[in-house]
Order: C-alpha cells, then structure tokens, then sequence
C-alpha cells in the first residue's frame, strides 16, 4: 500500500482543524464544533466514507451499479442522487429529451469509473466501485438535464467539490458538502437546503423558493430573490449581515407577511447578504 498521499480521513481532519481554529476565535466554539462535527459525519455516513491506512468507499447493491465514464438516461427521471468524493459538480440544461451525464478524470483504472443505476423514476450515481483505494484523487462530474424536464428533487453528497447549478427547474435540491462553494445561477426551486462546513454558497433564483435553509461554518452566504419572503432568520457569529442595503450584526428576524416564502441562514464566520429584487 502506497503511504505517499494522505488518506482522507487525515485530510478532512487537517480542514477542519484550520476551520475550527478560525471559528474560535471569532467566539463560536460550540456552534462551530457541533456544525463542523455534524456536517463532516452526516457527509461520511451518506457517502459510506472511512479512512485509516486507506479509503474505504463501500455501498450496498454495488452489482447492480453499471460502470460507464459517459451515458445518458432515456426513463422518466424525475429524481436524482449524487455521491461523489472529489472533484467539481457541474448541472446545467441539456439539449434534447435524455439525462446526459459524464466525467473527466485522468486515472486509467476500471474501478474508478463512475457507477450508475436506475431504479423506477430515480438515477443513483456513485463516484467509483465499492472497495478501497489508496490514492486520492478528483474526478469532474457534468449532469446535464433536458429543458423541458423538471426534477423533483437532486441531492448530493460531497467531500470536497465546487458545486454549480446552471439553470433549470427543481422540486428540491439538497447539497452536503465538506469543502467547496455551492453556486446556483437563475435556477428555479422549490426548496433548497445546503449544508457546509467552509465554501461560499450563491444562489439566484429565478422563482420565489418556498423554503430556504442553510447552515455553513465559514464562508459567505448570498441570496438573491424576485421579491420579499414571508419570513427571514439569519444568524452568524462572526460575520455581518445585509438585507437590501441594510446591515447589522449576528442576528436578524423578519416575518413581514408581505411576501411569500421562508429563509433560514445559520453561520459562524461568515457575512450573510440577501438581496430581494421586487
């Protein structure tokens, strides 16, 4: 077994030691610790994803998984579910009536190509065959979803990935990420619920989200609307927040009844800005 690469766990562990040292000092040591914990241990046990003297990246059914670097998806897809280590997610709007989906990666071995199952209306993708590995490594992963297709709910899970939604229209959209900004450009949604421990996160909608809910350690948290929600929480230890122009500090609450819809923004070192465009 090769020892020249960190493991992942032994990673992850030296982010978050930096992330947590930032957080203390900014005053936020239980929230801090409870979200770092939190969020890394949901993202761990969603993935199937532990480290010692290797990485160990196991899931269950794995035979019914087929290996393929690109393929398409001709059912009825209407839900989606991610589970990638490394690497940047790209879902954008495709051309024709098939789910386009396809990675780049420079590793030549079998294993690591990308799994993939179907099972009635939901698409399951899966960062490489279950085992171990000793290397680590990142793959960039495109989703590509026919325009005329609306997806009832996308959920990843992520260690470490640059995350951006280009467009498109979903149910829900759900993102666990460790490490890595979560981008979301002129997308409509009914709900969206991020969890990170340090990455900026960016959405702006092209409809009024029913319920927005986002809890992130360090990085900034920025939020552009059609109009006013019903019901605005944010709250951070360290870092400022901004409602249309107006700034204050730690903590803000708004149920103005004159909108629609609900946010909820929790961080601890970060600047919280929402932006409302009606």
């Amino acid at each position: 077994m090769k020892r020249g690469n960190r493991p992942t766990g032994e990673i992850v562990a030296i982010i978050l030691s930096v992330i947590a040292a930032v957080a203390l000092v900014v005053g936020g040591i239980v929230v801090a610790g409870i979200l770092v914990v939190g969020t890394v241990l949901n993202v761990q046990t969603k993935l199937g994803l532990w480290a010692s003297d290797y990485i160990e990246y196991t899931y269950g059914g794995a035979d019914r998984y087929t290996a393929s670097s690109d393929f398409t998806v001709d059912d009825n897809i209407s839900n989606i579910k991610i589970d990638w280590i490394a690497g940047d997610i790209t879902v954008k709007t495709g051309e024709g009536d098939s789910v386009r989906v396809y990675e780049s990666s420079d590793s030549e071995d079998p294993e690591d190509i990308m799994r993939h199952k179907t099972d009635g209306e939901r698409l399951t993708v899966k960062f490489r065959a279950s085992g171990y590995y000793a290397v680590m490594y990142k793959k960039d992963l495109t989703v590509e979803i026919p325009a005329s297709l609306e997806i009832k709910s996308i959920v990843i899970n992520t260690v470490s990935s640059e995350i951006t939604f280009e467009g498109g229209s979903f149910g829900d959209i759900t993102v666990s990420d460790v490490s890595g900004s979560v981008n979301l450009e002129d997308v409509k949604c009914r709900e969206l619920d991020v969890d990170s421990v340090s990455g900026e996160v960016s959405a702006v909608f092209a409809s009024q989200p029913h319920e927005v809910d986002i809890k992130s350690v360090s990085g900034d948290v920025k939020l552009t609307l059609p109009r006013e929600p019903e019901d605005v929480d944010l709250e951070s230890v360290g870092g400022k927040l901004n409602v249309n122009g107006a700034e204050t500090l730690l903590k803000y609450e708004s149920e103005s009844h004159s909108g629609s819809g609900e946010v909820e923004v929790d961080t601890v070192s970060g600047d919280i800005t929402i932006e409302t465009l009606g």
